[in-house]
C-alpha cells in the first residue's frame, strides 16, 4: 500500500512536467534524478524527447458514427412504434408505477401522430416505408 501511495504521489508531481513542451532530466549530488520543465541552474542536464499526441484524438472522430447509430436506432424504434399503433386493435402501455392500461382511441391517434413525426425526423426519405 505504501508503494502505491508513493507511485500515486509521483504521478501527481510529474503531471505538470509532462504537460511542458520541453522536459529536462538531471541528477543531483546525492544521486537523485529530477525532471523539470526548465533546465537547472549550475547543473548539467539532458533534454528528454517526448512523443507528441495525435493532432485529432480518436474520441473526437467517434461522435459522428455514434450519432448516426443513435439516429438509425431512433428511426427503427419510431417505425416499430408506428407499425404497432397502426396494426394493433388495442395497445397497452405500462405506467410509471408499473401498472398497465389500454390506450383510448384518442390517445392512440395522438401517439400515431407523434410517432409519424419521429419517423420523419429520424429516418431518411428512402427509409419511410413503415
Amino acid at each position: 500500500m505504501r508503494y502505491a501511495m508513493i507511485a500515486l504521489c509521483f504521478c501527481f508531481l510529474m503531471t505538470p512536467v509532462l504537460a511542458a513542451d520541453q522536459v529536462y532530466k538531471w541528477t543531483d549530488e546525492s544521486g537523485t534524478t529530477h525532471f523539470s520543465g526548465s533546465p537547472p541552474d549550475g547543473a548539467e542536464s539532458e533534454q528528454v524527447k517526448l512523443d507528441k499526441p495525435p493532432s485529432q484524438p480518436v474520441a473526437e472522430q467517434e461522435p459522428e458514427a455514434s450519432a448516426a447509430t443513435d439516429q438509425a436506432a431512433s428511426c427503427e424504434q419510431a417505425k416499430q412504434n408506428l407499425s404497432t399503433l397502426k396494426t394493433s386493435t388495442t395497445v397497452d402501455i405500462q405506467e410509471a408505477d408499473g401498472s398497465k392500461r389500454t390506450l383510448s382511441t384518442a390517445e392512440r391517434a395522438s401517439m400515431m401522430e407523434s410517432e409519424q413525426k419521429r419517423v420523419e425526423l429520424f429516418c431518411n426519405d428512402s427509409d419511410e416505408g413503415a
